[in-house]
């Protein structure tokens, strides 16, 4: 028995990923928005593929200094359902349902965003963001999410 979509290693296809990105800024505040999508280029060796995302997020932050800043954004994006069956894929479970993949989401997200400016933190950026869900359409039963935190370090050269 195999197991469910959501445990495989990949989507097996070949999927274009385009997106286009604006970014402005006045004085300490800068924005910007952002959209993305995933498009699956055909069915995997398994007879089915992941469905289609499509991906909007627009953000806002202030530059309380010349080493930190904060920010707010929000993040949605609609995925369609997996199209196709793997047959194999048969297990008691609510995640081996190809329907029950896919909706619609909306999440909140607050962050900052710190750079060194001397010593040996001198070029280093860390950044963070939490994120919460306001809205939720899914399909079927599906795991959710009650908050998430990213966290990120760049160090440039």
């Amino acid at each position: 028995m195999r197991l469910p979509y959501a445990m495989q290693l990949g989507t097996g296809t070949f999927d274009l990923l385009p997106g286009v990105t604006y970014t402005g800024r006045i004085g300490d505040f800068s924005w910007g928005a952002q959209f993305r999508t995933e498009i699956r280029l055909g069915e995997n060796d398994e007879g089915y593929a992941w469905g289609d995302l499509y991906g909007l997020t627009g953000w806002l932050a202030y530059e309380w200094d010349y080493w930190i800043s904060t920010s707010a954004r929000l993040d949605g994006w609609p995925q369609d359902s997996i199209s196709g069956i793997d047959p194999n894929i048969a297990a008691p479970v609510q995640t081996a349902n190809p329907d029950f993949y896919g909706g619609e989401q909306l999440f909140a997200y607050f962050g900052a965003n710190m750079v060194g400016q001397s010593g040996i933190i001198r070029g280093h950026r860390f950044a963070f963001e939490v994120g919460v869900p306001l809205y939720r359409n899914l399909n079927g039963p599906q795991l959710e999410t009650d908050w998430n935190v990213i966290v990120g370090w760049q160090k440039a050269f």
